[in-house]
């Protein structure tokens, strides 16, 4: 092989100077279309081999990914394909059509399995978008698929800009979205800030603020805002087709984390073999997108090298035998136990716990028993037009940060339990119960859980949310009524984490988590279509008659 310098580094490139034969192909789909297609072989290569597919939108024009390390390590033939509409395949790309990467990853798993140098044995390789191919062509249950390794992969994130609770992801959505347009159209070079924008309203016309025109994926991604149900009768129905194991994994302050435990409920639940069903594995750590952030707070040891590992194994063995657990070493979820820094092991998730009940109160407490009061209500004003930030004013995650100065602000109100005299750990997921009434037709709830410590850092470790007119129906919008009190269940997603004794659990409400979710402009408007903001006064109840509660899954062991 030549000099690495004519090759892209990948997450699973290697810099050795390893002989290998490279063939090029343009691979053509079932509708005709020809996809640029890169293959990696054992030199002088006389026996068929396995293969690893690796799937992507983000090879560039004036370069190839370097060969997989794993793959030339065990001799493995190596595919790395680019999605239709990007780099040199042909196509359009159009991510809100997942029915492209469906039938454009079986049709390449059937040529592979085709092919003299192939033994018919294929894995799946990837995270994020690559972790979504992955499912993907796993949907079809081609017989030649032997395991697969979704790493913080999305099995709807890709395909819609709505979010649980009926938000919109606004700053992932915009900046990745048009940057996937300007990069397929234009090339990598003078790609815009678009974060600089993302106050820009109306949210569905912000591609042409860059001169692009109409995007079509993007509008898209709009309209899927408007009506935000996920689909989840469908993806069950394709969940049923994966016939192959899969180790699942994924970070407690990823944006897909969401989706990395629905995929592995439903491997669990739906697959269509037994092998599927029972070798499919979960880990967690405390990762966002790209991996570790806060070396400061979980130690740079618990960084993504031994997953690493734990992913070579299970699909070297994977290749092995296709009936033989390729990790028995390895329990069915392996997690990290956040505010204890070390790592667990279940063989269900979530592991046994019970409900661990906080009612909201007034002056901001939250307590073991359930309010009395007659009326109790906790008051703020959300404005639009200073939206409560995300992230401290960003639009991706910072993990394990300090939000007390957030808290601070009069937008936000917040609730917290006594110091803890001993310690309290959580596995599982954790839902709110909020009695609320708002002022404007339509609006949003949040609740953002945090770890507060004894200095006084708030640190964050999970947020959920509600948008009021959709908090009946998915599919139907539903406004507020003047002076409705409405009952809300937020679910904040999963977490594993230990409160230590002499910290305190807190939860903050506010209205906007903003630019990483578009505001709710308070309005009737169609979402992400309205230009006008309305101020809304936002009202919480606590009383007898309207037990807002937090509701946490305590370990009933030790973990």
């Amino acid at each position: 092989m030549s000099s690495k310098n004519q090759y892209e580094v990948t997450p699973f490139s290697t810099f050795d100077e390893k002989e290998c034969d490279i063939i090029v192909r343009m691979l053509p789909m079932r509708d005709g279309k020809k996809l640029y297609t890169v293959i990696y072989l054992p030199p002088e290569n006389k026996a068929p081999v396995g293969t690893l597919l690796y799937r992507s939108p983000y090879f560039k024009r004036d370069n190839i990914s370097l060969p997989s390390a794993f793959g030339l390590r065990y001799g493995f033939a190596s595919v790395f394909q680019c999605c239709r509409g990007t780099a040199w395949s042909e196509g359009t790309y159009f991510p809100s059509h997942p029915e492209f990467e469906e039938h454009d990853g079986e049709d390449t798993l059937e040529w592979i399995s085709q092919q003299p140098w192939s033994n018919g044995k294929v894995a799946l390789m990837g995270s994020s978008y690559s972790g979504w191919t992955q499912w993907a062509a796993a949907y079809s249950g081609h017989k030649s698929i032997v395991g697969f390794r979704p790493h913080v992969a999305p099995i709807y994130g890709c395909c819609t800009m709505a979010r649980d609770g009926g938000g919109s992801s606004l700053g992932f959505m915009v900046s990745w979205g048009l940057s996937m347009f300007h990069r397929n159209k234009f090339g990598y070079d003078n790609v815009p800030d678009y974060d600089a924008q993302l106050s820009h309203l109306p949210v569905n016309e912000m591609d042409l603020l860059y001169n692009y025109g109409v995007v079509e994926f993007y509008r898209d991604f709009i309209r899927t805002t408007q009506k935000p149900a996920l689909g989840w009768e469908d993806i069950r129905k394709k969940f049923s087709r994966i016939s192959a194991p899969a180790i699942i994994s994924g970070g407690w302050f990823d944006g897909f984390k969401r989706e990395t435990f629905a995929t592995f409920k439903l491997m669990k639940e739906l697959a269509a073999t037994p092998e599927a069903r029972n070798y499919t594995r979960l880990i967690v750590g405390p990762w966002i997108h790209g991996g570790l952030i806060n070396k400061e707070a979980f130690g740079e040891e618990n960084d993504h090298r031994e997953l690493v590992k734990m992913q070579d194994s299970f699909i070297l063995n994977c290749m092995k035998s296709a009936k033989d657990d390729p990790t028995p070493e390895l329990p069915t979820v392996y997690f990290f136990l956040m505010g204890e820094n070390r790592w667990c092991s279940s063989e269900v998730w979530p592991p046994a716990n019970r409900e661990k009940l906080f009612y909201l109160q007034e002056n901001g407490k939250l307590c073991d028993a359930a309010p009395k009061a007659k009326e109790s209500i906790s008051r703020y004003t959300y404005d639009p037009a200073e939206a409560t930030p995300s992230y401290n004013g960003k639009r991706n995650s910072l993990g394990y940060y300090d939000r007390s100065a957030t808290e601070k602000r009069s937008d936000v109100i917040t609730f917290t339990t006594p110091v803890l005299q001993e310690a309290l750990t959580i596995a599982g997921t954790v839902k709110v119960r909020l009695f609320a009434r708002s002022s404007a037709p339509d609006t949003d709830f949040y609740v953002t859980m945090t770890d507060l410590y004894p200095d006084g850092r708030s640190m964050f470790l999970m947020t959920g949310m509600v948008r009021a007119r959709f908090s009946k129906s998915e599919t139907e919008a539903c406004f507020l009524k003047p002076g409705e009190i409405r009952e809300y269940e937020i679910d904040l997603g999963d977490v594993a984490n230990t409160f230590k004794a002499g910290h305190a659990v807190r939860i903050a409400i506010h209205s906007a988590n903003f630019p990483a979710d578009s505001r709710n402009l308070n309005t009737t408007a169609p979402i992400n279509e309205g230009v006008t903001m309305k101020t809304a006064q936002q009202e919480i109840f606590h009383d007898a008659a309207h037990p807002s509660v937090l509701i946490l899954p305590q370990s009933v062991e030790k973990l």
